[in-house]
């Protein structure tokens, strides 16, 4: 059973053995209803067990013997007093009742059929052994429902592979045994491949929906599978998509042909191949712009992106490449890929450029992302910026207005970024001095700070810088102090305004920095 069902199962057993006792009259009234020849009667019976939960586990025996002369309609209602009544056991499974409970889940629905599956599981040990023989049951029906049960099982044992090995050749059994298959790893592989040139597509795909199950363990099956792309079925061509990609890095000699379906009409076989390709990972990196050109649709961006994430750094050619797409939704896809992949997508790349004429197509594309684009996007363009360092120098005046609000998810990317860009340039400082006035103080003294880097360059600045000394947040007014210092003799005009905030500041540190602004002006 899966790990959230028996979390679930756990959970509802709980509430069961928290339940009173059953009175022994009333519970022996509900085991004696179940033989009513009135369906009402059993009907409401086989509730009343249900609602007594393991209080009413002697009846398990009776319900039992209810489900093998069972009507349809009363099945599932069975199967669950059955699940509410019967607690784990640890004696041998009783093979009686495991034929009962398998017939009665090919006549359920999907929920019922857990059920009948976790009872299953709690009547006692030596099920999968047991199950490995009811494959081949005297009784067809058993053994088909023995085959479709393992079908869904998460785990296998040896035992169990010679039954179903042999259900391939049986036409009412065999794309059950496929999947069971696809739980017996490496060994199942030569069994289930022939099976890619069946005549019949929907066993062929079951073998590669088996082969998928396998993962890794089937990479010797890859090459049948590459051929089996070519496939006249779109089904099969699409579960041998995923197969591959569940194959992972040993299918890496079917990147060609994956890449050919992502390049195809077929949207939705193209976007499972570009994610197969993503599983695959970095070997798949040279036909990374093949994938780039599904990030230009809403309906195959997705699983693109994942595609792209998996093949990593080495994908980082072809996503700055993309940053030069005439589309904005390529452009923009691209940076917020080139930002989840991280630095790495520029360290194995030729394009990390030498030379600021050639950084400036992606800095125009990552500029227009900061302008343009939502809180994440801005984010990512900020950090990605950040990677080329001085070449993006042209940027600085789009990161600074990123800096607007302190609550938006781009303002600490693009302060890193500018920092790593270095110090702004002149360009940049009108948007430097209009957020010394921010409400938000680590802006204001962010803005401060960067002018005070600017140098002698920002001499303009220093109306507002003297302003800011008389800002009621010490943390502005210590930044203002040091700008004005940096910007040296060419703010000697600030000197008295200087000497009377020193006069009335209160503040140990601020008034040092301005001490120390005192002597950078000349004063």
């Amino acid at each position: 059973m899966r790990p959230m069902h028996r979390t679930i199962a756990a959970a509802f057993l709980g509430l069961c053995l928290a339940a009173p006792p059953a009175p022994a009259d009333e519970l022996l009234d509900w085991i004696a209803a179940l033989s009513s020849p009135e369906a009402e009667t059993r009907r409401e019976a086989i509730r009343g067990l249900q609602g007594l939960g393991q209080a009413a586990a002697a009846a398990e025996g009776a319900l039992f013997a209810a489900l093998d002369r069972a009507e349809d309609a009363e099945i599932e209602d069975l199967v669950w007093a059955l699940h509410a009544v019967h607690p784990d056991s640890g004696a041998p499974v009783d093979p009686g009742r495991v034929r009962a409970l398998l017939l009665a889940r090919d006549r359920m629905d999907i929920k019922a059929e857990w059920a009948a599956g976790d009872v299953l599981h709690r009547l006692g040990t030596g099920l999968p052994e047991l199950l490995a023989i009811l494959v081949s049951d005297r009784d067809p029906a058993v053994g088909r429902a023995a085959v479709r049960f393992l079908a869904g099982e998460e785990t296998a044992i040896a035992a169990q592979r010679a039954p179903l090995v042999a259900c391939l050749s049986r036409n009412d059994l065999r794309i059950h045994a496929a999947l069971a298959l696809g739980r017996h790893g490496a060994e199942a592989v030569p069994h289930l491949v022939t099976g890619l040139v069946d005549e019949a597509p929907s066993f062929r795909v079951a073998v590669a929906q088996g082969l998928a199950r396998i993962g890794p363990a089937a990479g010797h099956a890859s090459l049948a599978l590459d051929r089996a792309l070519g496939d006249p079925d779109r089904e099969v061509r699409l579960a041998v998509v995923e197969a591959l990609g569940g194959i992972g890095p040993a299918a890496a000699g079917s990147v060609g042909s994956l890449a050919r379906i992502v390049e195809g009409d077929d949207t939705h076989l193209a976007e499972r191949a570009a994610a197969a390709l993503g599983k695959i990972g970095p070997a798949a990196a040279p036909v990374a712009r093949a994938v780039i050109e599904l990030l230009a649709d809403d309906e195959t961006e997705f699983l693109a992106r994942e595609g792209l994430l998996g093949m990593g750094g080495p994908a980082g050619p072809a996503l700055l490449g993309a940053l030069r797409d005439p589309r904005a939704p390529v452009r923009f896809r691209s940076i917020e890929v080139l930002a989840r992949i991280g630095r790495e997508a520029l360290a194995a790349s030729a394009a990390l450029p030498g030379r600021s004429e050639d950084a400036d197509p992606a800095v125009h594309a990552l500029v227009e992302a900061l302008d343009q684009g939502g809180s994440c996007l801005r984010r990512d363009a900020s950090l990605v910026l950040g990677w080329f360092g001085p070449l993006a120098r042209s940027s600085v005046p789009a990161l600074v207005r990123a800096q607007g609000d302190e609550l938006d998810l781009a303002w600490k990317a693009s302060e890193s970024a500018l920092t790593q860009i270095g110090p702004a340039v002149p360009s940049a400082l009108p948007e430097l001095l209009s957020l010394v006035e921010s409400d938000h103080e680590s802006i204001a003294a962010w803005a401060c700070w960067a002018i005070g880097r600017m140098g002698r360059d920002a001499r303009e600045a220093t109306g507002p810088l003297v302003g800011a000394l008389e800002d009621r947040r010490p943390r502005v007014r210590n930044w203002a102090a040091d700008a004005l210092g940096r910007l040296g003799p060419g703010a000697a005009g600030a000197t008295g305004a200087i000497r009377a905030a020193l006069h009335r500041e209160t503040d140990p540190g601020v008034a040092e920095s301005l001490r120390w602004a005192l002597g950078g002006v000349g004063g």
